[in-house]
């Protein structure tokens, strides 16, 4: 998510101006339940289950970054800082689903009752006062008397509000003294003119010693029946998105060797069966996801397992021939022109392909493409339209390892879970698949502080220290990335041209040693990539490249170049102008850095366990402690538009209007 920025607010500016007529300065603070309103979360608010979607910024749970996530109230500000430093109203935000439509054809998710409470501002008036909650929109109403007696840090009292329709645009419950004019607080109500569907397909995977082709149907067990109740009544509602559960779960035995020989699964020192082994890296559980979503796709097709089986095939004797010419053929990436030269009169690659050994690889080859070719042209993917896929099995204990397993994963923005037998068998197991989901539907973990970002509050038209230093890396570039600031590219422009300058090369042979060199590369790296190479581009890379060592057939984009052009439309003085002129830049905002104001900057991400209660949290504190008042029960807001924005770019969701 990034870096994003907000208005900061001088501290003289933050004294509220009241007008004369206002005879209470309190503002009103809208909680999920009466509980939630003197700050308890997790197991410790036992009366909210996740029934509802309701969000409000506490620093308590919150990372001090989100402050940007939130709407904040203009002409109030209450006597408690937000964050350090900072007092403003934060607005609270609620889903509440319309009546009559699928997922709430009982209406029960169209009545929330809530909580409000007054709580003391900067300048304090009359200690109560007659508090009126107005809708802007008439589908919302409010259940009994709209207008509350309340007390500055009195209790708080409940509100019922009750969805009549659907609205298209987020709809404010607004708290005012009745007769007058400020805003005391608001309640920002989501649009709910459209609820998102999808279909829930649960497969069931099994590992043996035999591979079957068919995908039976069979019946959903009580466990998956329960998860998709907490799906529709502790979490995805909370987004106006509801989970249908297919008609059956679908079942798929491999073979768990081929799984092995892949270095995908090994068994433990435990005698368990887990995903990946200890020495590979994360890309493993990638590998695995794609092979069974391959595998599991196929089988749903009339002859897909045959034409799967030719595919893996001629994988394999694409393999092959790098295999086969990877032992005829050798360049060095970082050689020189004359090496380049040598090469080429060596005519390397043409040796190397015309060895008998890759001869036989390559025919070998060209009958798998023949026998692909059969089954036609069209390649075979899981359709995932209208649909979130989790396969589960207890034939695999765990990922990783027994010191760190891991009960669940799911690619972000993938549409699939995978579900492991310890996650099946723990009292959790509901909230884990959920949380897993939540990935598949883009979301990283709420402690996740790369992916996260950061959010800084700055003054607007004001320069801060983190723009200059943005600034000054464009001139230098960063080392650590590899970055070539203006003025490193400036001269290695300026070096090119004087290297050419020296040389009595013929230009033609500089080009087209350029491009030998880009060619010879490009056949290196379809070497390197052999165990991952992609077979349709076998032939548009690697054959194409491989045609002739001759000029002519050198025709190589200029991103497959290994090397800096030589060719720039400035001359050495010009380029000269330009470096004194980056150097000078860099100078002044050298200079400039040194006295400039540093911005706020808060983190969007928690510490672990720290949220006590988002499903994108986990039990355990950084000493790998359990958080005995951790309950996964609640999304932000702002999670629910991300899960709601990946559904509909990808198609997992259909829209129910």
């Amino acid at each position: 998510m990034g870096i994003s920025y907000g208005n900061y607010e001088p501290t003289e500016r933050k004294k509220r101006e009241i007008k004369e007529n206002i005879t209470f300065a309190g503002c009103i603070q809208f909680y999920r339940s009466k509980e939630h309103a003197v700050g308890k979360y997790g197991v410790a608010d036992s009366s909210y289950k996740g029934s509802f979607g309701f969000d409000k910024f506490d620093k308590k749970v919150c990372a001090e970054g989100l402050i940007g996530e939130y709407q904040d109230l203009k002409g109030i500000v209450p006597k408690i800082e937000v964050i350090s430093g900072i007092k403003k109203y934060l607005c609270a935000y609620l889903s509440i689903w319309p009546p009559n439509v699928e997922g709430n054809q009982d209406n029960a998710k169209s009545k929330v009752t809530l909580y409000v409470k007054a709580e003391e501002v900067l300048t304090q008036l009359a200690n109560n006062a007659n508090i009126e909650f107005v809708c802007s929109d008439s589908n919302i109403i409010i259940n009994g008397s709209s207008t509350i007696n309340m007390v500055l840090n009195g209790e708080a009292k409940p509100l019922i509000i009750e969805c009549k329709g659907t609205f298209e645009k987020d709809v404010f419950i607004e708290a005012k003294v009745k007769g007058e004019s400020q805003i005391l607080g608001r309640l920002i109500i989501k649009s709910n003119a459209v609820i998102y569907k999808t279909i829930i397909q649960p497969v069931e995977l099994s590992f043996g010693s035999t591979e079957n082709f068919g995908i039976p149907d069979i019946s959903h067990t009580t466990f998956i029946q329960n998860l998709v109740k907490d799906f529709n009544n502790k979490s995805f509602n909370q987004a106006y998105i509801y989970g249908e559960l297919a008609l059956s779960t679908k079942k798929i035995a491999l073979n768990k060797s081929e799984f092995e020989n892949k270095g995908l699964l090994s068994t433990k020192e435990d005698g368990k069966l887990y995903l990946k082994k200890d020495s590979e890296t994360d890309q493993s559980t990638g590998d695995y996801n794609d092979k069974i979503e391959e595998r599991y796709a196929a089988s749903l097709v009339k002859g897909g397992i045959e034409k799967k089986k030719a595919e893996e095939r001629l994988k394999m004797s694409v393999k092959e021939v790098l295999i086969q010419f990877d032992k005829e053929y050798s360049f060095k990436k970082d050689g020189d022109t004359k090496y380049t030269m040598k090469q080429y009169q060596d005519k390397i690659a043409t040796k190397a392909w015309n060895d008998p050994k890759v001869q036989k690889a390559y025919q070998a080859y060209k009958i798998s493409k023949s026998n692909y070719e059969v089954f036609g042209s069209n390649s075979i993917g899981l359709n995932k339209a209208g649909m979130l896929h989790f396969f589960y099995t207890n034939d695999i204990h765990a990922g990783k390892n027994p010191e760190s397993k891991v009960l669940a994963y799911s690619s972000i923005s993938s549409g699939i879970a995978h579900i492991f037998e310890s996650a099946i068998k723990s009292q959790d197991a509901n909230s884990v698949i959920l949380h897993e989901l939540g990935h598949s539907l883009s979301l990283h973990h709420s402690f996740d502080r790369e992916d996260l970002g950061t959010y800084s509050i700055k003054e607007s038209g004001k320069r801060y220290k983190d723009d200059i230093e943005k600034e000054i890396a464009s001139l230098e570039g960063d080392k650590k990335t590899g970055y070539l600031g203006e003025i490193r590219i400036l001269e290695n422009q300026k070096k090119n041209i004087e290297k050419n300058q020296k040389t009595n090369a013929n230009e033609n042979e500089i080009m087209m040693l350029s491009r030998l060199k880009g060619k010879y590369s490009v056949l290196q790296h379809c070497i390197d990539s052999k165990n991952s190479f992609e077979i349709e581009y076998f032939e548009s890379t690697f054959i194409r490249h491989l045609n002739s060592d001759n000029e002519s057939a050198v025709a190589i984009e200029a991103n497959s170049l290994d090397v800096a052009s030589d060719r720039t439309s400035m001359s050495i003085t010009e380029i000269d102008m330009k470096i004194n002129e980056a150097k000078e830049k860099l100078v002044q905002l050298q200079i400039e850095r040194k006295n400039a104001e540093e911005a706020k900057i808060y983190s969007k991400a928690t510490n672990l366990s720290k949220t006590q209660e988002n499903y994108m949290d986990y039990y355990q504190d950084s000493s790998g402690n359990t958080n005995s008042n951790f309950e996964r029960k609640s999304y932000y807001q702002w999670q629910w538009c991300e899960m709601q924005k990946t559904g509909k770019q990808n198609n997992y969701f259909k829209e129910v209007k």
